[in-house]
C-alpha cells in the first residue's frame, strides 16, 4: 500500500499523486503539505490537524478508496475520520522527505529496501516538524497534574485501545482518579462508535498490582521454583522441536526428489499433463504445509529463547528491586518496579443485562509469575 499522497507508476515505482480528491480541490499531497505545514511552521499538534482536517471534510485513504479493515473474520467499514495517530504516522514517514523503506510491513522475513522516491516536503520542512513533534510530547507530559503508576500498561479487550489515567469529580466534588479506556471517545475508538468497557478506580487496580509487586519481590521462593520447573520443560520440549524441524526438512527434500521423479514421467510420456499437473500441484501444497509447520516451530522456539533470557536475569532483577525498597519508595521507584514485574494489564467489560451493571474483570501478567485475575469483588489465580 503506497503511502497517502502517493500513487505506484506502471512500472511499480512510488510517484506524487496530484490528483484531485473526491468533493474537494486539494490532492493528496496538497492534504500532506497542509499537515506538515500546520505543525512544522504553525507548531499545531496531531489533535488540531485531525480536527481541521475532518472539519474540512478531507477523506482519508480507507474512505477515499472505499477500503475495509478486517476485523474478526469479516471486513467492516472504517470510521472514515482523521485521527491524530494518522496524522503523526504522516509526520514520522521518512517517504516525504524522500526516503522510502520497502517491506517494513511484510509479515515475511526479508530485507527492508531502502530507496529514493520523489519528495513531498523538503528535508528542513520534515526536520522541523520532528522537533515540533517532540516538543509537543514533553509538553503534553509536562502538563499532567496526576501520576498513574499503570499508565500504558491497561488494554481494554472490547476495542484493542489503551487504557489512560484520569480524575472525574466524586463525593462533595473532590476528584477521583480512574483509568478509562481511550476508544469511549468516538474520536479515538476503531469501532463507530465509543467503547463499552468500565472505567477502573486508581486505587483498586493500583493498589492490587503493587501488593503483587512486593509480594513477588519480598517472598520469590515459590515462583522462582515455579520458573526452574518451567525452564526445564523448556529445554525439553528445544530438543523435541530440534529434531522435528529435522525430520520435516528430510520431507521437504524428499518432496523435492518426487518433483523430478514426476517431472521425469512426464518427459518419457508415461504421464499426461493433466497428472503432471495435478501431482506438482499436491506436492506444492504438501510442502507449504510442511514448511509452515517450520516456520511455527522455529518461532516457539524464539519464544522459548526469549523466555530463557528472561529467567537467567530474574535472579539479578529481583536483587536490585529489593534493594531500592524501602519505607516509603517513591513514585518513580515504585514506577520503575511495576514496568521491570508488569507485562501487560488486559481489562475485560461484561456487558450490562437488564438492571445489572457492567462487570469488569482483570488479568495482570506478569514477567515471572502466574497470571493474576481481579473481578470487582474477588481475585483468583490461574496459571500462564
Amino acid at each position: 500500500m503506497s503511502p497517502y499522497g502517493y500513487r505506484v507508476d506502471s512500472d511499480g515505482y512510488l510517484e506524487i499523486c496530484e490528483d484531485l480528491l473526491p468533493n474537494s480541490d486539494m490532492t493528496e499531497a496538497g492534504v500532506v503539505r497542509l499537515i506538515f505545514h500546520m505543525l512544522a511552521n504553525q507548531g499545531h499538534s496531531c489533535i488540531k490537524v485531525s480536527n481541521y482536517l475532518n472539519a474540512l471534510g478531507i477523506p482519508t485513504s480507507y474512505a477515499k478508496d472505499d477500503r475495509k479493515i478486517t476485523r474478526g473474520k469479516r471486513k467492516e467499514n472504517t470510521a472514515g475520520i482523521w485521527r491524530p495517530s494518522r496524522i503523526r504516522g504522516i509526520i514520522t514517514n521518512t517517504s516525504y522527505k524522500g526516503v522510502h523503506f520497502y517491506g517494513k510491513r511484510s509479515t515475511r522475513k526479508r530485507d527492508v529496501i531502502e530507496r529514493e522516491v520523489p519528495a513531498i516536503v523538503d528535508v528542513e520542512t520534515w526536520e522541523k516538524a520532528q522537533k515540533v513533534l517532540r516538543s509537543n510530547q514533553i509538553e503534553a507530559m509536562r502538563n499532567i497534574k496526576n501520576q498513574y503508576l499503570l499508565r500504558s500498561l491497561l488494554k481494554c479487550q472490547c476495542c484493542g485501545l489503551t487504557y489512560v489515567g484520569i480524575h472525574y469529580p466524586g463525593s462533595k466534588r473532590a476528584l477521583k482518579g480512574y483509568y478509562t479506556c481511550t476508544g469511549k471517545q468516538a474520536y479515538n475508538g476503531p469501532m463507530q462508535g465509543k467503547c463499552t468497557s468500565k472505567n477502573l478506580p486508581q486505587d483498586w487496580i493500583e493498589d492490587l498490582v503493587w501488593r503483587d509487586c512486593l509480594a513477588f519481590i519480598n517472598q520469590p521462593g515459590e515462583t522462582l521454583q515455579e520458573i526452574a520447573a518451567a525452564r526445564e520443560v523448556i529445554q525439553t520440549e528445544k530438543v523435541d522441536l530440534e529434531s522435528e524441524i529435522a525430520l520435516i526438512q528430510k520431507s521437504i527434500d524428499d518432496k523435492d526428489i518426487e518433483r523430478q521423479s514426476i517431472l521425469d514421467l512426464f518427459r518419457k510420456s508415461i504421464i499426461t499433463f493433466t497428472d503432471l499437473e495435478k501431482q506438482i500441484q499436491k506436492i506444492n501444497q504438501e510442502k507449504e504445509i510442511l514448511e509452515q509447520r517450520i516456520k511455527e516451530i522455529r518461532t516457539s522456539l524464539q519464544v522459548d529463547r526469549d523466555y530463557s533470557t528472561k529467567v537467567m536475569n530474574a535472579f539479578q532483577l529481583l536483587t536490585s528491586l529489593r534493594n531500592k525498597l524501602d519505607d516509603n519508595p517513591s513514585f518513580e521507584t515504585r514506577r520503575e518496579i511495576v514496568k521491570a514485574l508488569v507485562q501487560r494489564i488486559q481489562v475485560y467489560t461484561t456487558p450490562s443485562v437488564g438492571s445489572k451493571r457492567p462487570r469488569s474483570s482483570v488479568t495482570v501478567q506478569y514477567c515471572f509469575a502466574k497470571d493474576i485475575i481481579y473481578t470487582d469483588k474477588d481475585c483468583t489465580n490461574q496459571l500462564t
